[in-house]
């Protein structure tokens, strides 16, 4: 939306979209707020990330 936003934000004040770069959890590369996949060991960032891990989780449950 192209509103300024203060540098040490993390989240635009006007529409909510992210605007702080994210760090993969995998290899500690930042990325852009917006990527979906880290640009370097194209492990999924943010809600994708989150999915994956609960998938493994139930997965493990299930084997128990």
């Amino acid at each position: 939306c192209e509103t300024p936003n203060d540098e040490d934000a993390i989240w635009c004040k006007s529409c909510g979209e992210r605007v702080a770069p994210v760090e993969c959890e995998a290899c500690s590369t930042m990325n852009d707020p917006d990527a979906s996949f880290c640009k370097k060991c194209a492990a999924p960032l943010g809600a994708e990330a989150s999915e994956d891990d609960e998938d493994d989780e139930a997965a493990e449950e299930e084997r128990a």
